[in-house]
């Protein structure tokens, strides 16, 4: 976790850390009289950290008087329609006594930037030049924290670089974050330890906030954030599609992904626009589901949302799955038997569209049917080159990679599947 500029410290009181309120100096226009302003209720907060995130610990409310917006130096300048001249306009900078947080137009705002999950942030270089001008223009502070995640960031940079030595530093890992001086216990550090057990790189990030990579991950940190969609990086925010929503005239593929007992069944869905594909909508069925009721979901979907113009399916030692689903209804579904080379083709056409930024997808987090978010199951795929030059395909113990394969199979639905070699030994 790292904050930014030498005149915001951490304080640690009882192992917690406190990060005190700072001015940023945000401006406001204003066509009313600053001194009708007024002041409701401010919030502090305690904070700690995990994993190197900041987590709200307690808030507390109090009531103050706010001092009275002051006049900067610069104004500024606005065009009038349809007019060749601009009007001036005072731009003011809310200060409040003893705390800089305080209600605009009924929303609570603060004298300080946060800039959480930066790490994970594509474009990053954009968005800190646009900070550090804004700081530094206005004195302000900014505060920035993020799980460790690539080292070609702004703010792997910021923690490490030279050149950036005037930033004040804060390191937290789980042993600051222990009973009583933080949330966890010792019983739930324990099953964080078996869970991540076969994955020691996944424990040094999350664990430990050390930047960590394993070398055969088949996506790699950098090229899964780079595909977040973003208005920097796409132009647009991208959002999931909601089950119970309708959507008409789309160009949907579906991946299904099979799994009941200890595998997952899983349902990722992409819409193709212009030659670039979407993620619209991910579910992760409860572990036993069904496959009756699995079937009934995806029918739901298809009616309710046009159609798919193809649904790959998991057909491995379960051809009938696929017939079940065409006895219902289920139009355009095509089975997929996991050998060796169609998982190294389906795993393939993934990296490609993400490396030709023609795969995109917002940035976010479940916790059912268990705890996980997006980039994490991206970055879960182990590759290995054997001496025959074909590639296996595996994930480490304790994690799962129903999500990755059910979103290579939705990205290999829009191709054209072709027939598998025949590779078999001519007797003498």
């Amino acid at each position: 976790m790292c904050s930014l500029w030498d005149s915001l410290r951490a304080d640690t009181r009882e192992g917690k850390r406190l990060f005190s309120s700072v001015q940023t100096g945000i401006q406001t226009s204003t066509k009313e009289n600053p001194q009708n302003a007024k002041q409701k209720t401010i919030i502090t907060k305690s904070l700690y950290s995990v994993r190197s995130n900041i987590y709200a610990n307690t808030w507390q409310s109090e009531s103050v008087q706010p001092r009275m917006p002051r006049p900067l130096n610069t104004t500024e300048q606005t065009p009038l329609p349809n007019e060749n001249r601009t009007q001036t306009k005072y731009v003011y900078d809310i200060e409040v006594e003893d705390n800089h947080n305080f209600f605009a137009d009924s929303l609570l705002v603060s004298n300080c930037i946060y800039w959480d999950e930066a790490n994970h942030t594509p474009r990053d270089e954009e968005l800190y030049t646009a900070i550090l001008f804004t700081i530094s223009t206005t004195k302000g502070k900014v505060l920035i924290s993020s799980t460790p995640w690539n080292t070609d960031a702004v703010f792997y940079k910021i923690f490490h670089h030279k050149d950036y030595g005037d930033f004040a530093r804060s390191h937290v890992t789980w042993r600051e974050s222990m009973a009583p001086h933080g949330p966890l216990d010792r019983e739930t550090l324990e099953k964080i330890r078996r869970q991540f057990g076969a994955d020691p790189w996944r424990w040094k990030r999350e664990m430990e906030a050390e930047w960590a990579e394993d070398e055969t991950a088949w996506l790699s940190q950098a090229l899964i954030t780079k595909c977040i969609a973003t208005e920097k990086t796409l132009g647009q925010e991208l959002k999931l599609f909601r089950f119970e929503r309708s959507y008409r005239k789309l160009n949907l593929y579906a991946g299904l992904d099979l799994g009941r007992v200890k595998d997952y069944s899983v349902l990722t869905v992409v819409e193709e626009v212009k030659g670039r594909f979407f993620l619209r909508h991910v579910k992760i069925f409860p572990l036993e589901t069904s496959y009756a009721s699995v079937i009934g979901y995806v029918k739901t979907l298809q009616d309710r949302w046009g159609g798919f113009c193809k649904l790959r399916v998991d057909s491995t030692n379960q051809d009938y799955v696929v017939e079940d689903m065409k006895n219902s209804d289920v139009e355009n579904v095509e089975g997929v038997h996991f050998t060796l080379p169609r998982k190294q083709e389906m795993a393939t056409l993934l990296k490609q569209r993400m490396v030709n930024n023609r795969f995109w997808y917002p940035y976010f987090t479940w916790a059912k049917p268990y705890r996980s978010e997006w980039v994490t199951e991206l970055n879960v795929e182990r590759f290995e080159l054997r001496k025959d030059g074909s590639i296996a395909f595996n994930h480490p113990q304790g994690t799962h990679d129903d999500v990755w394969w059910a979103t290579a199979l939705a990205l290999y639905a829009t191709v054209e599947m072709t027939e598998e070699p025949y590779v078999g030994l001519i007797p003498k």
